[in-house]
């Protein structure tokens, strides 16, 4: 082998590397995305609405609106389609004027800052506020996404849901970190 076969060995050697690595980063953040929509779908089923919306009459869609970039979007809406028992929209708003009629919004981190000027309109909309950026739950989000040991997990603002007039089924509280405990 010539000194020419060998670095032609070595640049594909160290290009297949990069290109698997970023493949792998890719996936992982791609399966994330998913584990995250079908959490947001499954939430449903573990929480009462406050009565006013009529959220529990099956024929009632589920609108879940995501403001700002998120790559959520994308696996919101697989799991909508896959959906059989419920009708769900999902929406793609750039601000809060637009979450109008949404019994779910998930906020991107981009939008963040513009929560604490609309969290009071929310609540009283009834809307369940979900993000999956560190201490989101100090803003008044109701449900937070964080990895933790290469897991996917979650946590609850209690407090704040409590206020906001939901119910969550006690498994659901169970299966996550409680942050901000009701008294």
């Amino acid at each position: 082998m010539n000194k020419y076969n060998r670095i032609e060995l070595l640049l594909i050697a160290v290009f297949t590397t990069i290109l698997f690595d970023t493949y792998t980063c890719y996936s992982f953040q791609d399966k994330i995305n998913t584990y995250k929509a079908v959490f947001i779908e499954r939430f449903i089923r573990f929480i009462d609405w406050p009565s006013a919306l009529n959220i529990d009459n099956p024929k009632t869609p589920i609108i879940i609106s995501v403001i700002g970039n998120s790559e959520i979007l994308g696996e919101l809406k697989k799991i909508a389609t896959l959906q059989s028992t419920r009708t769900i929209e999902i929406r793609n708003i750039y601000n809060f004027s637009q979450a109008n009629n949404s019994h779910i919004i998930f906020i991107s981190e981009d939008k963040i800052s513009e929560l604490e000027k609309h969290i009071n309109t929310i609540k009283k909309a009834g809307t369940l506020i979900i993000s999956d950026f560190p201490n989101a739950t100090n803003y008044g989000v109701h449900i937070n996404f964080f990895i933790e040991n290469n897991k996917l997990r979650f946590e609850i603002n209690e407090k704040a849901v409590f206020e906001a007039g939901f119910n969550i089924s006690y498994l659901l509280l169970k299966s996550a970190k409680v942050v901000n405990p009701r008294k």
